[in-house]
């Protein structure tokens, strides 16, 4: 006859058991101090050397693709940011964002629509705007029946996956009245994170929109900064280069551009900073891999 077990010894043994497993799922839960990044991968930021324009490629952690500006005409797609999107096996976009539909920021888009797929279209939308373009651009978004976005600050959500949350910290109404350029005024800022890593992109902001951003006490600090309208003496003040603490600057200028961009008090201001510099014009495609802790930087002639 087969004996039976005493039932405290059974008892024991299950709640042993159950403690067991209680630890094991407790051991793998993430400490909600420091989220886990799910997706093991890298933020990849390229600033493409398109001249005397902008273009800037981002690709979060968990694979989704933004496009920031698409340069000044369909060269610059077919020449720069296509290769370059090719030979990074990217075929469509997630967000393809306007900073502001000046001729080197919103020139190439056209071209850009008609060559891939794009998911969602995010525009500061300025009244009254004839550039010829920016219409051309609004009318493949509703043909193709791309997702349209008004970018104004707090009301925009531009989603790049859980681990890596943007900011769109401008435009905001009421639109600013600048006497220098109404579109650079509103243009779209963005502050792009990665664990402890900020990149900051600042289309061509200058020093009223720099005044708005500071006013509103936002936290600006930013280890990567996209140096606003490519180095012009008017952006990039004192007050607001203290606020970011960028510890590199990347800038967006064509070779012997007309406008002397970078300009000198500008280079000067990163300088007395101790910011490091990295220039298309001198160094071509400029690209920053994060793995949200720490950063490199490498560049590449001829659109990288």
């Amino acid at each position: 006859m087969r004996r039976r077990r005493p039932l405290r010894l059974t008892i024991s043994v299950w709640l042993v058991v159950l403690v067991a497993i209680g630890l094991l799922l407790w051991a793998g839960l993430p400490d909600e101090k420091q989220p886990a990044t799910t997706s093991g991968g890298e933020l990849l930021v390229a600033v493409l050397d398109v001249g005397q324009a902008d273009s800037i490629f981002v690709r979060s952690p968990s694979g989704r693709t933004m496009l920031v500006d698409a340069g000044n005409e369909r060269k610059d797609v077919e020449g720069v940011i296509l290769p370059y999107l090719q030979r990074r096996g990217v075929s469509s976009l997630d967000y393809l964002v306007l900073t502001h539909p000046d001729q080197d920021h919103v020139g190439g888009m056209p071209a850009l629509i008609d060559s891939l797929s794009v998911s969602t279209f995010v525009d500061p939308v300025h009244p009254d705007e004839t550039n010829q373009a920016y219409l051309q651009t609004l009318q493949r978004v509703q043909r193709k029946g791309i997702k349209a976005v008004k970018a104004r600050r707090g009301q925009t959500e531009i989603d790049l996956g859980a681990d890596t949350p943007v900011q769109l910290l401008a435009p905001e109404d009421p639109l600013l009245n600048d006497d220098r350029s109404f579109n650079n005024a509103n243009s779209i800022v963005l502050r792009i994170r990665f664990g402890s890593v900020g990149v900051l992109l600042t289309g061509d902001i200058e020093e009223t929109t720099e005044d708005r951003l500071l006013g509103h006490h936002d936290d600006l600090h930013s280890q990567i900064l996209k140096v606003p309208h490519h180095g012009s003496r008017y952006s990039s003040t004192p007050a607001f280069l203290d606020a970011v603490q960028p510890e590199v600057a990347l800038v967006s200028a064509g070779e012997g551009n007309s406008y002397g961009h970078p300009h000198s008090q500008t280079l000067e201001r990163f300088d007395q900073r101790g910011i490091e510099l990295f220039r298309t014009d001198q160094q071509g495609t400029i690209e920053v891999v994060s793995d949200g802790q720490q950063y490199k930087i490498t560049t590449a002639k001829k659109g990288g």
